[in-house]
């Protein structure tokens, strides 16, 4: 009798143990690539410079990253987290790009410190072709 009960919570441990473990990712804490922070810096400069292209282009921003398609199709605008880049345009017209670090949470210090880039539409200098004076290219 003492074998059977053994057997039998020894089946129930088993079956029981893998539904405790969590599926929820996204606000666990990964491991930081190298210069994480400066690749995701670099990431979001990248993404301001399609915004402004955008901007040139159409006279206002896009409503979302995902309305950058027209520039580079397909890409993901992640930060070095794997994370959606946090974007917004304030009723001042301020473009504010957000990435909440290696904790995916608001606030933090080291890895998991927030990057934020912000810019408006004086920020935005024009292209080389309107400069001169000459037509741009446009884009389909």
């Amino acid at each position: 009798m003492r074998t059977k009960t053994i057997v039998l919570l020894l089946a129930i441990i088993a079956v029981t143990i893998p539904s405790c473990k969590t599926t929820d990712t996204d606000n666990v804490m990964k491991p930081s690539p190298p210069d994480a922070a400066a690749v995701t810096r670099a990431k979001m400069e990248d993404t301001k410079d399609k915004i402004a292209r955008y901007y040139r282009e159409y006279n206002k921003y896009p409503k979302t990253l995902e309305d950058l398609s027209w520039v580079n199709s397909g890409e993901k605008y992640q930060d070095a987290w794997g994370r959606q880049i946090v974007y917004n345009v304030g009723a001042d017209r301020t473009v504010r790009l957000y990435s909440f670090g290696a904790d995916g949470e608001v606030g933090g210090q080291g890895e998991a410190e927030d990057i934020t880039i912000k810019f408006n539409e004086l920020d935005i200098k024009p292209s080389l072709a309107e400069q001169v004076g000459k037509p741009q290219k446009k884009w389909h």
